[in-house]
């Protein structure tokens, strides 16, 4: 997924390129690259700072998205299966944007891969401050692996 200019700048990378070389090494060592794969990371622009989308309803991300991404160069994506790789999967609107814009420039399948999906707090099964249950659970009376655990899956 492409980082506004600005931004990447800022930051001084754009992790989910980061992410994607990274896999691309590893399916290199399995000798699995060469002819199949190929990383286009600058084909894809952000055209414009959509800003945070931390808050925004699902209808909010498309309309904060549309438009806000183009093909620098449509050749490298024509005729061609595309993989998107992003570090964070919330809505999909972002990847359904980027998935329409190389659609429309000829490509041929779009699929995305991330690293992480996020959940709204209505899907994560509520969690007592009580850890009882899960001290009976394991039957342990005082697991601390099993206390930090529950603790993580609240801040999350």
């Amino acid at each position: 997924m492409p980082l506004y200019a600005k931004k990447k700048a800022h930051r001084g990378f754009n992790q989910a390129e980061v992410i994607a070389r990274a896999a691309f090494r590893l399916l290199a060592d399995a000798g699995l690259t060469a002819p199949r794969f190929e990383i286009c990371a600058h084909s894809l622009v952000r055209t414009r700072d959509t800003g945070s989308q931390i808050g925004l309803s699902r209808r909010e991300r498309r309309k904060n998205l549309h438009d806000a991404f183009a093909l620098s160069d449509p050749t490298p994506v024509l005729q061609r299966n595309i993989l998107l790789v992003d570090d964070v999967y919330t809505t999909g609107s972002t990847a359904s944007e980027c998935a329409r814009v190389l659609r429309r420039a000829g490509s041929g399948r779009v699929w995305v891969a991330t690293v992480a999906r996020t959940l709204k707090v209505a899907d994560v099964p509520a969690m007592t401050e009580d850890l009882s249950w899960q001290q009976s659970r394991n039957g342990h009376e005082n697991d601390k692996e099993s206390e930090e655990v529950a603790i993580a899956a609240q801040r999350n």
